[in-house]
């Protein structure tokens, strides 16, 4: 729940909410003379401010309100909303791509098999993750960290194993952030 008090009392509350791909939710809408954006990390038990945008500082009605907001699959938020540069009231279109910040998505690992060898690449831009194995997922798997060494090939890890090798690991892969 996000509660706020403004001091002329009208044209306030939220017209708009969305959530992004991280999870986040934004709700616009106006307090006394602006546009506001704010944004809750928590499933909306605490909230704050992201954006407030007014057209006229010195006015002391309404001069910009946010009547709708947006989310893409990369991670923008747009909010929308309509404000008046000067009274008497010339409205315009109100458009603000706002900065989400999102976190780079987690790294993919990719798996191949040739014949007998195969193969496990990521990219070595994924700094802080460390490659580990399980021989089951039974009870949330039985994960550790891999002894096996990556070489770099261009801007990825690789690791080959000879699939048929008594010594190959069985099971599963995964990359884990420390």
């Amino acid at each position: 729940m996000d509660d706020l008090t403004f001091s002329i009392g009208y044209g306030m509350g939220a017209l708009g909410v969305v959530t992004d791909v991280a999870g986040r939710i934004w709700a616009t809408g106006s307090d006394d003379v602006a546009m506001v954006t704010r944004m809750s990390t928590d499933s909306g038990v605490t909230w704050s401010d992201s954006d407030s945008f007014t057209y006229d500082s010195s006015l002391t009605e309404l001069s910009a309100v946010g009547h709708g907001i947006a989310a893409d699959s990369a991670g923008n938020v747009y909010g929308i909303g309509m404000g008046n540069v000067a009274l008497p009231a010339q409205p315009h279109w109100i458009v603000r791509k706002l900065a989400a910040g999102l976190p780079p998505p987690p790294p993919s690992l990719s798996t191949a098999l040739s014949g007998n060898t195969l193969s496990l690449t990521w990219p070595t831009s994924a700094i802080g993750f460390v490659l580990q194995s399980a021989t089951t997922l039974a009870n949330g798997g039985d994960w550790q960290d891999s002894s096996l060494q990556a070489t770099v090939v261009g801007d990825q890890n690789v690791i080959t194993v000879d699939a048929t090798a008594p010594t190959a690991p069985t099971g599963f892969f995964r990359l884990r952030g420390q």
